[in-house]
């Protein structure tokens, strides 16, 4: 079911050969439960597993209920020049009154206005999702804030081709 859904609506996703024109929405406000990491695109894979199962982990241990996808929140617009460090977050979203847990702090992600698309492929390769997002922003006349974020909507693996993440860049 899930192929052919995606075979079906793949035009509507970047994959290289046919990048999207992204759409613009309002993201509601919501809690987030998460923990912060420092890092760079080369080496963030270790660091963002660890805090993912910990996180889980103190969670479940506290009967937190987290809700939805993986998020990933970046500092500083890190896409723009993807070589250097930076500060991120990653987490879940969690209900508006739910506690932090163990070290793991909960926060009120504010609404923002985005230019998002999906991306499907492997995660090595999200990068050319976020430059295509970039060139698409400015071609429509719209303003890039320093606000980024990914919402991992299916996770097969690093490699995987099957992957999907809601990529998201912050507009005026």
């Amino acid at each position: 079911m899930r192929n052919s859904l995606l075979n079906s609506h793949r035009g509507l996703f970047f994959n290289n050969s046919n990048p999207p024109s992204p759409v613009v929405q309002s993201v509601p406000a919501k809690g987030y439960l998460q923990g912060g990491i420092e890092t760079d695109f080369k080496n963030m894979g270790e660091p963002v597993g660890k805090t993912l199962t910990d996180l889980m982990e103190a969670a479940k241990e506290e009967k937190v209920g987290l809700h939805g996808p993986v998020v990933h929140f970046y500092y500083g617009a890190p896409h723009r020049d993807p070589a250097k460090r930076f500060k991120m977050e990653t987490g879940f979203f969690v209900p508006e009154d739910a506690p932090g847990v163990a070290k793991f702090k909960r926060r009120k992600l504010p609404a923002f206005k985005c230019a998002t698309i999906l991306y499907i492929g492997p995660a090595p390769q999200i990068g050319e999702a976020w430059q295509q997002l970039y060139r698409s922003v400015r071609d429509q006349g719209l303003t890039p804030t320093d606000e980024e974020r990914e919402l991992y909507l299916y996770w097969e693996g690093v490699d995987s081709p099957n992957n999907i993440v809601q990529v998201q860049l912050g507009v005026k």
